[in-house]
């Protein structure tokens, strides 16, 4: 069995294993774990990148010829953006929840699962569904304001 701890038989870190990788060639397990034929190798390198500390990433970036401060001040940069990133795509799904569950009632006979999947599948051409789609001007007019809400609280991320 293949494991994070069994050596390469093969490539240029033929006799390394995926975990020492970590912080020699972080790079190499992300491209071995999604390119790799061998499901058991590309298996092994993935369990390795479970594992990969910003410590070993910055010590292989340093092996390349970046500086190792450099490396973790760029790598903690790049994990602080990802978690505000992270955030905001948070806040603006909360707020398109909220303006599911406001509009839902209106919607008689649709849950908010199917409101939330139309919402959803026409995120972005609603404004072309045409007014024979719905049962009365009423239901029609519901549609468009709960759309221009849902894309309005989508524009937070």
């Amino acid at each position: 069995m293949i494991t994070a701890n069994s050596p390469l038989t093969f490539g240029k870190n033929k006799g390394i294993t995926p975990n020492q990788l970590k912080s020699i060639d972080a790079d190499y397990l992300r491209w071995g774990a999604q390119n790799l034929k061998s499901a058991q190798w590309a298996a092994a390198f993935s369990k390795a990148l479970e594992t990969l500390t910003i410590v070993e990433e910055a010590q292989s970036m340093a092996i390349e010829g970046i500086g190792f401060e450099e490396a973790i001040g760029h790598l903690r940069g790049m994990q602080a953006q990802q978690e505000a990133d992270d955030a905001a795509y948070d806040a603006m799904r909360d707020a398109q929840e909220a303006v599911i569950r406001q509009w839902a009632p209106k919607f008689q006979g649709q849950t908010e699962a199917q409101i939330r999947g139309i919402a959803s599948r026409m995120e972005w051409d609603w404004n072309d569904t045409p007014r024979r789609n719905f049962s009365s001007d009423e239901s029609f007019q519901n549609f468009r304001q709960m759309m221009t809400e849902y894309n309005v609280a989508g524009e937070i991320y």
